[in-house]
C-alpha cells in the first residue's frame, strides 16, 4: 500500500503543470455546507506529499524487519497517520484540516503509548497532548473567528480558503486571527519557545515514531505557508518582525542546547528546533526566494532528520546505548 501510495503521488507529479503557480487538479462536492469537500495541489503541496510518501515507505520497512507487534496493527496506524497527512496537504478547507490533524496528533499518540518502551513514556505522552490539545484549541478559535467573519460579511458560514480570502477583515481582527492561527502552528512546527514537547517524544518515543512525528511537524510550516500568509497578510507585515527576532533566539538557543546532548535522540530533536528557526525566519522575511529556500530547507531536513532517527534505531540495535 504504500508503495502504490509513493506511485500515485508520482503520478500526480507527472500530471502537474509546472509552468504555472496556480492550483491545480482541483475536486469539489457541496456536501457538507461550510465543511465542503475541497482538494487541490500546488507546487509546494506535491513536495510535501513525496516527502511524505517516501519517509512512509522506509518506516514501514523498518517496523517490518524490526518486528514490532503485532505488525498490522502498527502497519494500519501508520497508514492512517498518512492517509491523514496526504488530506491535510490537499484539502483547502481549514476545518478539515484542524479535523484531520486531530485525527493524524491522536494516531501519533497512540503510537506512543502502544509501541514506546521508556519507563517515562506515558510523562512524554501527557505532555504531548497537553501542547497539541492547546495548539488544536488556538487552531479552532482562530478558525471559527474566520468562519464567523465570513458570516458577518457575506451572510454564510464558510472555511474555504478561498472564499476566506476575498472576505474583508479589519486590521485588528486580522492581528487577533494571526495571533491564534501561528501560535496553533507554532506548537507543532514547533517554534521557539513552544517546542517544550519535541526532546521528550524524541527520547522516549519509539524510534519507528520519529519519522511520523517529524511529518507532522512539517504539518505546521506546510499550514502557514497554504492559509496563514494568504488570509491575514496585514497582520503579517505588521508583526513579522518580531516573528524573526524569535526565530534568530531560537537557532542560537536549540543549537546550543544540541551541542550539550549525550542522547543522539535528543540531539536531534534539538537540531529540528533550530533549523524551524531558519525556516520561519525565511518565511517571515516575505522575500519569494526565502520562501523558496524555507520550503527546500522543509523538505531536505525532513527528510534527513527522519532517517537519522532510524539510523539512531540501527545504532541502538548494535550497541544497546
Amino acid at each position: 500500500v504504500a508503495g502504490t501510495e509513493i506511485l500515485l503521488v508520482i503520478d500526480m507529479f507527472t500530471r502537474y503543470d509546472h509552468s504555472t503557480a496556480t492550483m491545480q487538479l482541483a475536486e469539489r462536492l457541496d456536501l457538507f455546507g461550510p465543511l465542503a469537500y475541497h482538494a487541490a495541489v500546488d507546487g509546494i503541496s506535491i513536495v510535501f506529499m513525496l516527502l511524505t510518501a517516501l519517509m512512509v515507505l522506509l518506516v514501514v520497512i523498518y517496523g517490518i524487519i524490526r518486528g514490532l507487534k503485532p505488525v498490522s496493527r502498527f502497519l494500519s496506524v501508520l497508514l492512517g497517520i498518512e492517509a491523514s497527512l496526504m488530506a491535510m496537504f490537499t484539502t483547502m478547507n481549514l476545518m478539515w484540516f484542524i479535523v484531520l490533524s486531530t485525527v493524524q496528533l491522536g494516531l501519533v499518540g497512540f503510537m506512543l503509548w502502544r509501541w514506546a518502551q521508556s519507563p517515562e513514556k506515558d510523562f512524554a505522552l501527557t505532555r504531548f497532548y497537553q501542547f497539541m490539545g492547546i495548539g488544536i484549541l488556538l487552531l479552532l478559535a482562530g478558525t471559527l473567528a474566520l468562519g464567523w467573519n465570513a458570516a458577518h460579511e457575506t451572510g454564510q458560514w464558510s472555511f474555504d480558503l478561498f472564499v476566506l480570502a476575498q472576505v474583508p477583515m479589519l486590521v485588528g481582527f486580522q492581528s487577533v486571527v494571526f495571533f491564534l492561527l501561528f501560535y496553533g502552528f507554532s506548537i507543532r512546527t514547533p517554534f521557539f519557545p513552544l517546542h517544550g514537547w519535541l526532546p521528550l517524544i524524541a527520547e522516549h518515543g519509539n524510534i519507528a515514531i520519529a519519522p511520523a512525528l517529524f511529518l507532522g511537524i512539517k504539518i505546521g510550516i506546510y499550514a502557514l505557508l497554504r492559509f496563514v500568509f494568504p488570509l491575514v497578510p496585514v497582520a503579517i507585515t505588521q508583526w513579522h518582525n518580531y516573528v524573526v527576532v524569535f526565530a534568530v533566539v531560537g537557532i542560537f538557543y536549540a543549537a546550543l542546547l544540541a551541542m550539550l546532548q549525550i542522547n543522539l535522540r535528543r540531539l536531534i530533536a534539538f537540531a529540528v528546533i533550530s533549523h524551524t528557526g531558519i525556516i520561519i525566519m525565511g518565511l517571515f522575511s516575505l522575500h519569494h526566494l526565502a520562501f523558496q529556500g524555507a520550503v527546500l530547507l522543509s523538505i531536505t531536513f525532513g527528510l534527513a532528520a527522519a532517517t537519522l532517527s532510524l539510523v539512531t534505531g540501527m545504532i541502538y540495535r548494535r550497541t544497546r546505548t
